[in-house]
Formats: C-alpha cells, structure tokens, sequence
C-alpha cells in the first residue's frame, strides 16, 4: 500500500502497472507454450508461482479497459488453468474479455478464441466452442496466416468429429493438412493426417464392416 502511495505521488503509478502487465504477458508466453512438451511440468510448476500475479494482471486489464493484455495471458496458459481443474474460473475471465473490443493485433482475439472454443471443449460445451472456433477461423482468414488457418480448421474438424459430422470433419482436416505442409508444419500436418484416417474411419460403408 505504501509503495502503491508513492507510485501514485510520483504520477508514476500508471507506466508501472503497464510494465507490470508486460512482462506477466512475457512469462506467460515462454512458459505456455512448454505445458504440452516435455518440460510441461516444470512450467506448470512455474505459472503455479507466477499464479496471483497473472491474476493481478488480468485483473487490471479488465479493470483499465486493456483487455487484450488479459487474452494474450489467457490465450498462452489456458491449458494450465485446464490441468489445474479451474475451467469455469477462466472460462468466466474470458469470457469478460472477449466481450470487449480488444483492437489492435486479430492474433491477440484470435488466441483468446481458441482458448474459448478449447475450454468449452472440455466442459461438454460443444455448441460454445463451435461458436468460438468459427469467428477464429474467420479472423484467421483475413491474417493470411497458414498456421493460423490450419489450427483453425484441424479444431473445427474434431468438434465434427465429436458431432459425428464425417464430411465436415474431412473437410476442415483436409484444408488443414494443404495449409500446415504450406507452412512446412510437419507436426501439424501428422496431426491432421491421423484425423483424417478416423474421418475414413466413420464413413458408414468402413462403420458396417468394423
């Protein structure tokens, strides 16, 4: 409280909750794109520390009309928040700040998207995450970025998947294959591979003979 006195005489107070949420921003996406590999432990373990200064930051995002710093945040550690068991307390924060003209980089709203349609995948909210995931790929569409399209579509493709929606599934897994071996993305392109092979898997002639 002192310290927050002092930055508030110094007329300082406002650059340093900037720079605050700078660098939170910073660990959030060094530390996100590590929870799926092998060194994911070490950076959940990470973000457990940095967990209430995140919070602060997407607090005063919200609360300073800044939500785009809150969905770089969101967008980067969502699946932390997801290993931890706490969907609904993000997908209620996002939810906040999708709800607010983020301007500036689509990238941003686009990360903040697949961090919706994600978590509403994994509460059962397939409706939600369709929604979610049609306005990323159309924001996507308009960045011209390869990988960007292809996640979009390779996500799309698995709600079809779930939905039993066989030609949709091919369709968007399809593109997203021809997008990811543009972009020279292996991995994504074997990921959109398997999918395809269980989109063969569900045409009705394959399910008579399984």
């Amino acid at each position: 409280e002192y310290a927050l006195e002092r930055l508030e005489e110094s007329g300082e107070r406002s650059s340093t909750e900037v720079r605050f949420a700078v660098v939170c921003v910073g660990i959030a996406e060094a530390a996100g794109v590590l929870v799926l590999g092998p060194g994911g432990e070490a950076s959940m373990r990470r973000l457990d520390r940095e967990d209430h200064n995140l919070r602060a930051a997407i607090d005063w995002a919200l609360a300073n009309d800044a939500p785009g710093f809150g969905l770089q945040i969101v967008g980067s550690v969502w699946r932390w928040f997801q290993q931890r068991g706490r969907l609904r307390e993000v997908r209620g924060l996002l939810a906040e700040l999708l709800t607010r003209p983020s301007g500036g980089d689509v990238r941003i709203r686009i990360g903040g998207l697949a961090a919706e349609g994600g978590l509403a995948y994994w509460m059962n909210d397939f409706p939600a995450a369709r929604v979610a995931y049609e306005e990323r790929l159309a924001l996507a569409s308009t960045t011209g970025d390869p990988v960007l399209m292809a996640d979009a579509h390779y996500d799309l493709g698995f709600l079809s998947m779930v939905a039993q929606e066989g030609e949709l599934l091919r369709e968007h897994e399809q593109r997203a294959l021809e997008l990811y071996t543009a972009a020279g993305r292996e991995d994504g392109a074997i990921r959109a591979r398997q999918a395809l092979v269980l989109a063969q898997q569900q045409r009705p002639e394959v399910q008579r003979v399984l």
